[in-house]
């Protein structure tokens, strides 16, 4: 009988675990926006960049961590200097980003609801690790339980907050268009000459920020309106069930 508990208790281990937990995070966004009219541009970039599966899961982290250098790139004022020669390769379009003074904050705010998500994503685990001994333990009912248990509404709703201001964000920079929009669509990669963490750290920025910019543009018409959608949808998600075993 003892034998036969290992085994069972064997079949789970924390990599697994984390692995059930962020394809089951995955599917539920993408349950979620799946039927939002005007909404498949957003979807779009949900599911590849903001909320992608664990097997996207290292990008997802490393574009991340590259957001936040950036960040700090950003605030120490030594831009040119820390892109070293890559410089070069920019031209204006560096001259246009170190313009957009609220990018900072926006940056910053992104990490900040990265952050929330890793500090859950970790607890949550431990957590499905205590009850979960086989793999139909790893259900929606238990992932309710391990939200409420690790989660505290106000850094929830600080999370939709951020993503609700950097898609205001956008939607300003779409209405701007003129030579932004230029700057944005011929915003080049920087060939990969060196080791320099600066290049590496630009390019990942520079793909993020072409697919977001191309899906608010797609979904300019409808922006105000997938704005107060998504607000709705995050909310009602929230309290649901933050609500659930009460």
């Amino acid at each position: 009988m003892k034998g036969a508990i290992e085994v069972e208790q064997a079949r789970l281990d924390r990599e697994e675990v984390r692995k059930w937990l962020i394809n089951f995070q995955h599917e539920e966004v993408m349950r979620r926006y799946a039927h939002v009219e005007h909404g498949e541009h957003l979807r779009d970039l949900f599911e590849k960049y903001m909320y992608p599966d664990f097997d996207h899961r290292a990008e997802y982290v490393a574009r991340n961590e590259m957001f936040r250098w950036v960040s700090n790139v950003f605030k120490s004022g030594k831009m040119e200097r820390l892109m070293g020669a890559a410089s070069v390769f920019l031209g204006r379009h560096l001259e246009a980003i170190k313009g957009e003074k609220d990018l900072p904050k926006y940056l910053e705010a992104v990490i900040e609801t990265y952050d929330i998500a890793c500090r859950s994503d970790e607890c949550m685990t431990d957590a499905l690790l205590d009850i979960a001994h086989s793999d139909s333990d790893l259900n929606a009912e238990n992932y309710r339980l391990v939200y409420k248990k690790c989660s505290k509404y106000e850094e929830r709703e600080i999370q939709i907050r951020n993503l609700v201001a950097a898609g205001d964000y956008a939607k300003a920079i779409v209405e701007r268009g003129g030579f932004l929009d230029f700057v944005i669509e011929t915003m080049p990669r920087i060939p990969l000459l060196s080791r320099n963490r600066a290049v590496f750290a630009f390019n990942e920025t520079v793909t993020m920020i072409k697919a977001a910019y191309r899906a608010f543009k797609k979904s300019k018409p409808h922006l105000d309106e997938l704005s107060d959608t998504i607000q709705a949808i995050e909310f009602g998600y929230l309290n649901d069930l933050m609500k659930s075993g009460e």
